[in-house]
C-alpha cells in the first residue's frame, strides 16, 4: 500500500489523550470538509481496560469486552454533521495504549471525480448501454 497525504482524505480523526493519576481519557474528533457523503464511519481505539464513553456527539460509541477496543460508529456522515465527537476513560492504563486508532468508511463516490460518461465498441465506434457504480473504500487508516 502507498501512503496518502491527509489532506486528500475526505474525514480526518483526530485523537487527544491526557492522564490522570492511573487513569486515561480521550476525545476523538472527526471532521470532514469533504462533498462526499461517508458511510458507516467506524473508528477503533485499543484499550486493554474497561472503558467508560462518557459523551457521544454523533453515532453510537461502546466499549467492547471481547475485543478490548472502543468503536465509535456513525452511520452517514453528510452535510448534517460534517464533525463529531468522543470522549472515553479507562483505569490503570496510559494514553498510548489508545493506540493505534484504525478508521473504516466508504462511500458511493470517487475523490476526484472521475465518472464513465459513453463506453464504446472498439470494432465499429458504436455506444454500447453500461451501468457504472462508485464505490470508495478504505483499504488501511491507522493513526499512530
Amino acid at each position: 500500500g502507498g501512503v496518502a497525504s491527509a489532506d486528500l482524505l475526505p474525514i480526518s480523526v483526530s485523537c487527544w489523550p491526557s492522564v490522570s493519576g492511573n487513569s486515561a481519557s480521550a476525545t476523538l474528533e472527526y471532521e470532514s470538509s469533504s462533498a462526499i457523503t461517508l458511510s458507516s464511519l467506524r473508528v477503533v481505539v485499543p484499550s486493554p481496560a474497561q472503558a467508560a464513553v462518557s459523551d457521544v456527539s454523533e453515532g453510537d460509541a461502546r466499549y467492547l469486552a471481547k475485543n478490548s477496543t472502543v468503536e465509535w460508529r456513525v452511520e452517514m456522515v453528510d452535510d448534517t454533521n460534517r464533525s463529531g465527537s468522543i470522549e472515553f476513560s479507562a483505569e490503570d492504563v496510559d494514553a498510548e495504549s489508545f493506540f493505534p486508532i484504525s478508521v473504516a468508511f466508504s462511500a458511493n463516490a470517487s475523490l476526484c471525480g472521475v465518472q464513465v460518461s459513453t463506453v464504446t465498441d472498439t470494432r465499429n465506434d458504436s455506444p454500447l448501454q453500461f451501468n457504472a457504480s462508485t464505490v470508495l473504500e478504505v483499504e488501511e487508516y491507522e493513526i499512530q
